[in-house]
């Protein structure tokens, strides 16, 4: 009897540490849990991000290759601590942001730390109500890689308009007498970026290497399912007329091919090509109240005589640039905004502040970002 209730004992005592132990185990993968719950909040928080989180990882973005991390500070909880690291993009993939939560348990003189995975999806969606302008549609000419302005080209970004000018992410390849009526800016740099007219010199700002701009990625899926018409296969239009003149509820044409487009544009309106859009002639509009944006997941290619009213926004879904050159005495009215941008010989691109306010654009009108968790489990 003696020597059962010695194991009786034993058994008791094994089994008390056991539970302690795996209570212990158990806080401690809670509190990793805590870290990842807390980061989608932070991401979820605002545009930037609680603590400018968002700013840091840049979305996921990937932008120029890098790869960005944000570390949280240690926060206390019952019986021990959380925090987390984020990581963006993950290994390599556009828009991703992988998140290591860790938690930190403690009792009497024992500690046990855990962690958890969680691989998101991180994208602005296209079309809120509200909010600030995205930043690239604030200007004229916007190069999200090494952009081109050659020969005689001019460039009016109105910057009475409130205008930015030009943004070039990389380096500016400059060549001949352009004239850009606005301010240019570079991330890379150019010794000859001062000579850039109009003279006199110092009427418009020059500046390089400054800070990156984002360019949000062209959501296909998002603009299918809100579209108005859609069409499967190449289209071609031949001038488009709707009664819808509201800036906040533009027609929205989905393509799922390519776009021959010319025309009189009447209306409000969106035009999105999942590839190229080819510019077969004049595009303008047919009122005064007419305001349309030509979204392309490839590239954008104008005429050399074409007249254009329009925001032109090309961003590649795939590997390949979503490019948009001007050239010859091509005229745009509105914006210019591409993985790459090329305008030379005798063409014109004039900003239309008005193109600003509508919705629908790419990265929306100051969203807060959309968080869809694509993983979560143990690290």
């Amino acid at each position: 009897m003696l020597s059962l209730g010695l194991v009786f004992m034993h058994l008791a005592r094994n089994s008390s540490h056991w539970a302690s132990t795996h209570a212990l185990d158990k806080r401690a993968e809670y509190l990793a849990e805590s870290g990842v719950h807390r980061a989608i909040w932070m991401i979820q928080a605002s545009q930037s991000g609680e603590s400018f989180i968002n700013t840091a990882l840049s979305n996921g973005s990937g932008a120029n290759g890098q790869t960005r991390t944000f570390t949280s500070p240690e926060w206390k909880a019952p019986g021990g601590a959380y925090s987390f690291t984020a990581e963006g993009p993950y290994q390599g993939m556009p828009y991703t942001v992988a998140i290591r939560g860790k938690g930190t348990a403690r009792t009497g003189g024992r500690t046990v730390t855990a962690e958890s995975f969680a691989l998101l999806r991180v994208y602005t969606p296209a079309a809120p109500a509200s909010g600030t302008p995205a930043a690239y549609s604030n200007y004229v000419i916007f190069s999200n890689r090494n952009g081109e302005i050659k020969d005689k080209v001019k460039v009016y970004g109105h910057p009475e308009l409130g205008g930015k000018g030009v943004y070039i992410n990389g380096q500016l390849k400059f060549k001949g007498k352009p004239e850009v009526r606005g301010d240019i800016r570079i991330t890379g740099k150019f010794k000859d970026l001062r000579k850039v007219g109009p003279w006199p010199p110092g009427a418009y700002k020059r500046e390089q290497r400054v800070g990156r701009e984002p360019m949000p990625v062209v959501d296909l899926a998002y603009y299918r399912s809100i579209a108005d018409e859609i069409h499967v296969g190449d289209l071609k239009i031949d001038g488009r007329k709707h009664t819808n003149t509201s800036l906040q509820k533009p027609r929205v044409i989905f393509v799922d091919g390519k776009v021959e487009l010319k025309g009189k544009l009447e209306g409000c309106g969106l035009i999105i090509a999942t590839k190229e859009v080819k510019i077969a002639g004049d595009v303008t509009y047919g009122s005064k109240d007419s305001a349309w944006a030509i979204i392309s997941a490839g590239k954008v290619s104008i005429k050399d005589d074409a007249e254009v009213h329009g925001g032109i926004y090309a961003h590649s879904v795939s590997k390949k640039k979503g490019s948009a050159s001007v050239s010859g005495s091509a005229k745009v009215f509105g914006f210019l905004v591409a993985d790459q941008v090329k305008v030379k010989k005798n063409a014109v691109i004039e900003y239309d502040p008005l193109l600003r306010s509508m919705s629908g654009l790419p990265g929306g009108l100051g969203a807060t970002p959309v968080v869809d968790v694509v993983f979560w489990g143990s690290a």
